[in-house]
């Protein structure tokens, strides 16, 4: 495991921990993923989006932690339930496209760490919205798809 991976990894940790001593409903994944996003200290490992994003709430309830990149937009998304357990829809705009691919790969990069954080009877997926049309998303469901995608974005790096 590299040293970014390890750092990131501990730091998820220690979310984890805060979320799980201050959130008894909420989902942990959601709470530990919308705090880790919006702390400036993440700064240096290239996951801060900033501590003022939008945040909506969501009508229906949510089984799922869900973090996508929208690229025409340049939003990050970050669905799934609040500390009070209600559904919630948390948008960090004006985020560059190296920023939030950086911010996947990195989240599939600790992938098990986050599935490891979520509640009983929750799922989690990554996506990348590159427009649109729907046929222009991606989305990781399972640790071998992160590894894929983490893989085939590493490739595209070094062809490039």
């Amino acid at each position: 495991m590299s040293v970014s991976k390890r750092i990131i990894a501990l730091l998820l940790c220690a979310t984890l921990t805060l979320a799980c001593v201050s959130s008894a409903l909420g989902e942990t994944c959601y709470v530990t993923l919308k705090t880790l996003l919006s702390d400036p200290d993440s700064a240096e490992n290239n996951i801060y989006l900033g501590s003022d994003p939008t945040v909506y709430s969501m009508q229906d309830s949510t089984t799922y932690c869900m973090v996508v990149y929208d690229v025409e937009k340049k939003e990050m998304n970050l669905m799934g339930s609040n500390l009070s357990g209600k559904p919630e829809f948390t948008t960090w705009e004006n985020v560059e496209f190296s920023s939030g691919m950086i911010v996947i790969y990195i989240l599939c990069g600790v992938w098990d760490t986050l599935e490891s954080a979520l509640d009983s009877g929750y799922s989690l997926a990554l996506g990348i919205d590159a427009s649109s049309a729907d046929d222009d998303e991606i989305f990781l469901t399972s640790a071998s798809d992160a590894a894929t995608f983490m893989s085939t974005l590493q490739s595209w790096i070094s062809d490039n």
